[in-house]
């Protein structure tokens, strides 16, 4: 159980890569400088197949041999869990589950040629879910926001390919979170990513 623990906070941790002072900081549940500051994306990636994820305005396109290699990691975790539960037919069953979902999205994507929409994909960790088995993957969106702020992704935005992504922390007085980051281009209003920190009690 610990294992599967440390997988989900590990794939919803926020991270923010921020570009300062010819630096690249990295800030883990952290408060960023309010000022702006900004993510440097790829140029270029060296891939013979892309996978691609539209949001909104922005579509990013990443080497789809990256995500194959994040998704076969997390399956790997999820059996190396399951073992814990040789003895407890629910738990083992619910493992399986998940586990199913996770290699039937490995050959989805291991199999597939030129670009690939990586909203097809259904896979997720939890019990059988209507809506999330339709596509559109949170864990997928998790693992493409790691590998932006990672610098490691092309991104377009309406159409033409940008290098860089503004950052800029504001206070959220009056709510539960701390603080929200807006990740955007050229306009705060539309954003690639929005980030809300919670509260430190």
């Amino acid at each position: 159980m610990r294992k599967l623990f440390i997988l989900y906070f590990l794939l919803n941790v926020n991270f923010v890569f921020a570009e300062s002072a010819n630096q690249i900081i990295v800030a883990n549940n952290e408060l960023v400088d309010s000022s702006a500051t900004k993510i440097q994306l790829a140029s270029s990636i060296q891939a013979n197949r892309f996978g691609y994820w539209q949001n909104g305005s922005y579509t990013i396109y990443i080497n789809i041999d990256t995500i194959v290699h994040m998704i076969k990691s997390d399956y790997e975790d999820l059996i190396r869990a399951r073992e814990e539960y040789k003895t407890d037919t629910v738990n083992y069953v619910r493992y399986t589950l998940y586990i199913n979902r996770f290699f039937k999205a490995f050959n989805q994507l291991k199999t597939s040629r030129s670009t690939f929409d990586l909203k097809k994909i259904v896979v997720y960790i939890g019990p059988e879910n209507k809506v999330q088995n339709r596509g559109n993957s949170g864990l997928i969106d998790l693992y493409l926001k790691r590998l932006v702020f990672a610098g490691n992704a092309i991104v377009y935005y309406k159409g033409r390919q940008i290098y860089t992504l503004q950052v800029s922390e504001q206070a959220d007085s009056g709510t539960m979170f701390s603080s929200v980051t807006k990740i955007f281009y050229d306009s705060i209003e539309n954003c690639i990513y929005t980030e809300q920190r919670w509260q430190q009690w």
